[in-house]
């Protein structure tokens, strides 16, 4: 009787060793789509802007260019840093936009876009929409963060 199990066992095993590999799932990749880490395709004012900044850390000229750059829309981002404080749960966010370009907001709770930058986690992709604050003394960007008011995330407006 205990050959017939070992038999038995050995036989279910060769019928498995005969077997083609199942193919991989399937599965979608949205660009840019909640904890996505597909780069979504860059708009072309952001392209413009990061090589600006890039070329810019040399050109004297950069900061009155910059300066008349107002807004942003849709830009493809990764989520950078993200630090929450102990003290009032606000959230200082890093949005990394290419080339060592930072654009950076602080988030407090009492603003609406607050839950849904709470829910987003670094390493992941998004596309906002906002304007550049010119307060943070941008013109100074050689140390690569410029600040931002954050008005869209993935197409929901605040």
């Amino acid at each position: 009787m205990k050959g017939q199990w070992i038999g038995l066992g050995l036989a279910l095993a060769c019928a498995a060793c005969g077997k083609a590999p199942e193919p991989p799932a399937k599965t979608t990749v949205v660009a840019g789509a909640p904890g996505s880490h597909v780069a979504p395709e860059v708009p072309a004012d952001q392209l413009v802007l990061v090589k600006a900044i890039a070329a810019g850390r040399n050109d004297p000229d950069f900061c009155v260019t910059f300066q008349a750059t107002r807004a942003f829309q849709d830009w493809a981002v990764k989520i950078g840093d993200f630090r929450t404080s102990t003290i009032n749960r606000s959230i200082d966010i890093t949005f990394e936009a290419g080339d060592s370009v930072l654009l950076e907001q602080v988030v407090q709770t009492t603003d609406a876009l607050y839950p849904s930058i709470e829910a987003l986690r670094v390493g992941e992709t998004a596309r906002i929409s906002g304007a550049f604050t010119h307060g943070n003394g941008e013109c100074g960007f050689r140390l690569g963060v410029i600040g931002v008011k954050v008005a869209q995330i993935n197409g929901t407006s605040y």
